[in-house]
């Protein structure tokens, strides 16, 4: 079959549920495990599955459920918006809702958390050289800005911009660029970095 003028060979539905939308966003796929991870942000969770569609491990824990119990969120997922693996196949994952970003290992147990002053986790990526990629906002003062992109009004000027944290989020932070709206996605290809705006409605291209 072809699709969008590419070859497609096959195509499998992993996640159907026709009684529940789900909602699924951001996706990885970790190549020498052979794993698929989905977030489901409906239900606030990290779904897993092998390349051939059976779902393995568990459920990422759900920030959520404990909200009211005045409990410790770092092991926890608010509002996962995207995800990526690092070299150990740990998972990265952008927790808007927490503001933050969370790492899990291959059991669904809590590393880490990395906090930034104006950390704007909606998005993320890992370079070649284990640098992290990641939203930040520009003046922390106006809180205009930290509304969603849905209730937000289109800003006549650059709110957001694009920071290296080295060490994938422990080293020192390094902001590339200060031209978007709102960073939609990040990819990375050799030395070019590619974002998209959401506000904007452009695809940037950056130079390491």
């Amino acid at each position: 079959a072809e699709y969008m003028g590419l070859n497609v060979t096959s195509h499998q539905c992993l996640y159907a549920n026709n009684s529940n939308n789900t909602n699924l966003t951001g996706v990885a796929f970790n190549q020498r495990l052979n794993k698929i991870y989905v977030i489901s942000a409906t239900d606030h969770q990290i779904l897993s599955s092998d390349i051939g569609g059976r779902k393995v491990g568990k459920k990422f824990p759900n920030l959520k459920a404990i909200n009211n119990e005045g409990r410790d969120s770092s092991g926890y997922l608010a509002d996962p918006c995207d995800i990526t693996i690092m070299s150990n196949d740990n998972l990265l994952i952008a927790d808007y809702g927490d503001n933050c970003i969370k790492q899990f290992n291959q059991s669904g147990g809590f590393v880490r958390m990395i906090s930034r002053p104006g950390l704007a986790p909606q998005c993320l990526a890992i370079d070649t050289n284990g640098n992290l990629l990641v939203p930040i906002w520009i003046d922390q003062s106006d809180s205009s800005m930290y509304k969603s992109a849905s209730s937000s009004p289109l800003y006549t000027e650059a709110t957001q911009g694009l920071a290296m944290i080295s060490r994938c989020g422990l080293g020192e932070q390094r902001v590339l660029a200060k031209c978007f709206q709102w960073i939609g996605g990040i990819a990375i290809n050799n030395n070019k970095i590619v974002c998209t705006d959401v506000l904007l409605n452009k695809l940037f291209i950056l130079e390491q």
